[in-house]
């Protein structure tokens, strides 16, 4: 799939130098070298040209009470502008930010149409987030292998896997080795290809 990033982040910017289906507009302004990144110093002049399909929002923390903030005051006008221009906006932090609040505040939870970490919350945000709709998303751990139990799968094979609160995910191409939880024997250089909507998983 070709897709389209706006980004200021350098190091995303030579990673998709190696990727053909990728094409990348890159947001003028002043290096930021703690982050990385560059910084643009009209941000709402720099995202005005673009309707963004999903942005993807680093915090550094998010709590009930407070919301989304973030660490680093220079960043906060990018961000915010990204969220206006975007259909979808996904904030991205690891578990150690959950109920943790920054310097700067970047908006109420209700801002975010996905949440995606590398563990889940805690049951009331978990229940806060499904009271207002808001998808959740975290590591994915348990695969189900669709092959023969105890036959070898080599090359591009479809895997169906769940992540922690149950959402299913289609695998094409992962580093996988050993035994799938159905018993059969798994090689090959897979990738996580993005979200399944609907079916049911099996165990052949």
């Amino acid at each position: 799939k070709n897709i389209t990033v706006i980004t200021g982040n350098i190091d995303i910017i030579i990673k998709a130098l190696a990727l053909d289906n990728v094409t990348v507009f890159v947001l003028p302004g002043l290096l930021n070298k703690k982050n990385n990144s560059f910084t643009p110093t009209n941000a709402k002049e720099a995202f005005a040209p673009y309707n963004i399909t999903k942005a993807f929002i680093a915090a550094s923390g998010m709590s009930l009470a407070n919301g989304f903030s973030h660490s680093d005051p220079m960043e906060r006008e990018t961000k915010l502008a990204a969220t206006q221009k975007s259909e979808t906006i996904c904030f991205v932090l690891d578990d150690s930010k959950f109920g943790h609040t920054s310097l700067i505040s970047l908006g109420p939870v209700t801002l975010a149409n996905i949440i995606c970490s590398n563990k889940k919350p805690d049951a009331a945000i978990e229940q806060y987030c499904s009271e207002h709709n808001i998808m959740l998303c975290s590591r994915i751990h348990e695969i189900f292998v669709s092959g023969t139990a105890g036959a070898r799968l080599r090359g591009p094979v479809r895997f169906l896997c769940r992540n922690e609160i149950g959402m299913r995910l289609k695998i094409n191409k992962f580093p996988v080795s050993g035994r799938g939880s159905c018993g059969a024997q798994v090689a090959g250089d897979f990738f996580c290809g993005g979200w399944e909507v609907g079916g049911a998983s099996r165990r052949q």
